[in-house]
């Protein structure tokens, strides 16, 4: 091999090695992701149910309680992304017809990874099936609800999303408050 061919060759490599490492371009609008509140026995009061929680496994807010959900995968619908979430995230299979649309959350600031728009969806059930947490939920299970509006270390804006349901649950007429 020449010199020049050596030569090439090492600024071939040097250029090949300086693309690979260019960062993918972000998306240019907002990330779009679901979110699922899932209640659980029929009682008079919602305040007196449990919720369903993952602790997150993975950053941002690693170790934190949140609820179950995640991005949606090209090629499904919304309903259909957060069944699916429930599902990888806790091994709870519901679906699509079962979930109800709780509302839109699109605060830029909810994420700190950037803005991310969440449509949340509802789910009670008349069970309290055992979670088995996957996908990238480090544990899940049930809390009393009253347990969780008291805890503030909840990811995101999962507060909000909780009391919405919270009063959807209350009052089926009263959409959350945006």
């Amino acid at each position: 091999m020449t010199p020049d061919q050596r030569a090439t060759r090492r600024a071939r490599k040097d250029l090949m090695s300086s693309v690979v490492s260019i960062p993918k371009p972000r998306p240019a609008g907002p990330r779009l992701v679901v979110d699922i509140v899932v209640f659980t026995g029929y009682v008079v009061d919602p305040i007196d149910r449990h919720v369903l929680l993952i602790q997150r496994g993975t950053p941002p807010y690693l170790g934190r309680w949140a609820l179950p959900g995640g991005h949606l995968e090209h090629g499904e619908t919304l309903a259909e992304a957060a069944a699916r979430e429930l599902r990888e995230e806790t091994g709870i299979a519901a679906s699509v017809e079962r979930l109800h649309r709780l509302g839109i959350y699109d605060d830029p600031a909810r994420d700190p990874r950037g803005h991310v728009v969440s449509v949340c969806y509802l789910l009670v059930l008349s069970t309290m099936p055992a979670p088995a947490a996957g996908d990238d939920a480090a544990a899940a299970r049930w809390v009393p609800l009253t347990d969780a509006l008291r805890d503030d270390a909840l990811a995101f804006d999962h507060h909000t999303l909780l009391v919405d349901a919270v009063n959807q649950v209350r009052d089926p007429r009263t959409p959350p408050v945006r």
